[in-house]
């Protein structure tokens, strides 16, 4: 394990959403997520906690019926047992945190 600069990490794709592996071990997998105005990211469903932390831009989060707003610095921890989808308004950077990983 070391230091991770962001910033450094940060690549977008106009094809789709791009996922970059921070961390992963039998406890954890930390991701980055980077997606374009209009990409949408749809998960699986997984017995494991989900927390998510916007790093930068903005868009919503909808778990079943229920469609919450995101923007930097909004952070969101709920179960995984419900499949979820993030939908970027603008250019969105997003720390996915699985626990325990799927």
């Amino acid at each position: 394990m070391g230091k991770i600069v962001l910033e450094e990490k940060v690549k977008f794709s106009q094809q789709s959403y791009l996922s970059d592996t921070l961390f992963k071990s039998n406890n954890l997998l930390l991701e980055l997520l980077c997606m374009e105005e209009g990409q949408e990211v749809i998960s699986k469903i997984t017995n494991s906690q989900v927390i998510l932390l916007v790093v930068s831009g903005n868009g919503s989060l909808t778990q079943g019926s229920d469609t919450s707003t995101l923007k930097a610095d909004s952070l969101v921890i709920f179960e995984g047992v419900e499949q979820f989808e993030i939908k970027a308004s603008k250019q969105m950077t997003i720390l996915q945190y699985v626990i325990p990983q799927p």
